[in-house]
């Protein structure tokens, strides 16, 4: 399958077509898989936000770069109030999706079972991390769109809302966990 933005974990499709399995090789118990596969999306959430938190970062340091470089109107476009503000954007969403990951991940180890808490981290992060691509690719315009990491950068933040659980899905965790 080819995926529009990471290819270090590429996708797959898997078929069993009358597979036997001898009793003595199960995972956990028969008919258990998907509880089982339930018990590590806490970890796989937390994990999506961590790596959204990473890809903030880089998008930020990248943009950066870039401000610094680039020149309009005989100043540095990171002089810009525009341009700045977005800088201030990206910085207040990278810093919440880091206090929101931590706290998730001090809670998972602590033997929590943090449904709520890792379903909203992932939420808040990747699409913090989207948005935070977004200013990324707009501060550095047609240079970000065609070249560097930028654009990849770019690509690989859209992932985060969909693997792990959709944006959507996990609203409804939180939701259904609240009692509406």
């Amino acid at each position: 399958m080819d995926p529009l933005g990471s290819r270090s974990t590429l996708l797959n499709k898997v078929f069993f077509d009358d597979a036997r399995i001898p009793g003595n090789r199960f995972l956990g118990q028969l008919n258990g898989g998907w509880h089982g596969l339930m018990r590590g999306l806490n970890l796989e959430r937390t994990l999506i936000a961590a790596a959204a938190a990473g890809g903030c970062i880089k998008i930020i340091e990248d943009a950066q770069k870039f401000a610094q470089d680039r020149r309009g109107f005989s100043k540095r476009i990171g002089e810009f109030q525009a341009i700045s503000h977005k800088f201030a954007d990206m910085r207040m969403m990278m810093e919440t999706t880091w206090l929101v990951t931590y706290h998730t991940a001090d809670m998972l180890d602590a033997g929590a079972n943090a449904v709520t808490e890792t379903a909203i981290a992932k939420v808040v992060a990747t699409e913090n991390n989207f948005k935070v691509a977004d200013l990324g690719m707009q501060i550095m315009g047609a240079a970000g769109y065609v070249q560097g990491d930028m654009q990849r950068l770019f690509r690989e933040a859209r992932m985060g809302m969909i693997g792990g659980g959709t944006s959507e899905i996990l609203r409804n965790v939180i939701a259904n966990r609240m009692g509406v």
